[in-house]
């Protein structure tokens, strides 16, 4: 655009220049952003000689940057924040593996301190082999449908229950529970642990078993420690539960049935809600009231020529046992011995004593159930209500 062209012109009156300015000899008007060629600005166009801000441009109180604009370098390069502190600090887990189908272990070795499941499985969880050691505030293995052991060790330190799914079956492995609750718990619904309602304690649900067949399991519960609200099975394997000496759980707790064909089971714990298994049992099992007996009281079990066919010392204090191992044949005598108490015992077939249950006959009593009694106030103190007598 040429001078006095367009925009109403640009020369003064006369077609001379503003004051102040002068047109180039060459008749070419500045680049935008080059100086007049005096190196002089306009009037009204000189930048301050005191330093100071035109007016409504005094920089922040604070002495920052105006917003939006970048702090700088020396030569003009964008600077990032001068120093950046970065701390490392250890926190807990919530789960350790979490499958939303079907999760598998098949080896490895795993340490594991949780606040929630060490492993979960919203479908089936199968522990095929590895070596855990867990710790967790709530369940160390727990599927919403079947939680199966196949193999491997597991040492749990701490956890509100042990095994619990749908289904649990250990066909083998060497397993080490301590438990808050439940040492093993078979449920139906979504995550029976925990926080939250129950379902109906007392009412036997289908497709609901524990299954042992195999392995060694060691189980300190401060709740049930083998908990079915449908069936249990053992036909193999060695299992010792201890759980406390008072109060309205049990060793063994069943809803439905339960059987044992073979295998090891010693079980201590309190008198008021003991079990036996049931008579669908093809091997012997004796459930003995016994005087109360400290953690560290021995129980074991011997033939009629003085052979111990099971033996083992619970770290809780008991005064109840049920103890069922191979040896035990239908009408044969045997004595129990419960740290400083020794019954001998004749069996009646190939059960001996009564509990509560809601599946096979107890005992003695096949045939007979017996109701639970309300778990209202107290329960039972751990004093035993009965002294065990040959049959």
């Amino acid at each position: 655009m040429m001078p006095g062209d367009g925009m109403g012109g640009m020369r003064g009156q006369g077609g001379e220049p503003p004051e102040g300015m002068e047109w180039p000899a060459d008749g070419e008007m500045p680049q935008p952003g080059e100086r007049p060629a005096n190196g002089e600005m306009p009037e009204g166009m000189q930048p301050p000689t005191d330093g100071s801000f035109p007016e409504d441009m005094e920089p922040p109180a604070d002495g920052q940057a105006a917003t939006g604009a970048a702090p700088s370098t020396e030569d003009g390069t964008a600077a990032a924040d001068a120093q950046t502190d970065e701390t490392t600090e250890d926190t807990v887990s919530t789960k350790g593996f979490k499958a939303g189908t079907d999760l598998t272990v098949a080896g490895g070795a795993f340490t594991l301190d949780c606040v929630d499941d060490a492993f979960h499985s919203n479908g089936d969880l199968t522990f095929i082999s590895g070596d855990a050691s867990i710790q967790t505030g709530d369940d160390a293995f727990h599927a919403d449908n079947a939680l199966t052991v196949q193999s491997g060790t597991v040492n749990v330190a701490a956890c509100y229950e042990g095994l619990e799914g749908l289904t649990v079956t250990v066909n083998g492995g060497d397993i080490s529970i301590v438990a808050s609750d439940d040492g093993i718990n078979a449920a139906g619904g979504v995550d029976q642990s925990g926080v939250g309602a129950r379902q109906d304690q007392f009412a036997a649900q289908d497709g609901v078993c524990i299954c042992i067949t195999g392995g060694t399991l060691t189980i300190e519960a401060g709740g049930d420690g083998l908990d079915s609200n449908g069936d249990l099975t053992v036909s193999g394997g060695v299992v010792y539960v201890s759980t406390r000496p008072n109060g309205a759980d049990s060793a063994i707790d069943y809803n439905g049935s339960a059987d044992i064909s073979g295998g090891t089971v010693i079980a201590t714990g309190a008198s008021s809600m003991a079990q036996n298994f049931g008579d669908g049992s093809t091997q012997g099992s004796i459930l003995l009231t016994v005087d109360s007996q400290q953690a560290g009281s021995t129980v074991s079990v011997a033939d009629s020529t003085g052979k111990v066919l099971a033996s083992w010392t619970p770290t809780q204090g008991y005064n109840a046992v049920v103890i069922s191992c191979a040896g035990l044949q239908a009408d044969g005598t045997y004595t129990v011995t419960a740290g400083d108490t020794t019954t001998e015992i004749t069996l009646d077939g190939l059960l001996h004593g009564e509990g509560f249950g809601f599946g096979g006959g107890m005992g003695g009593g096949r045939g007979k159930m017996q109701q639970r009694p309300a778990q209202t106030g107290t329960q039972d103190t751990g004093a035993a209500d009965q002294t065990a007598t040959t049959a």
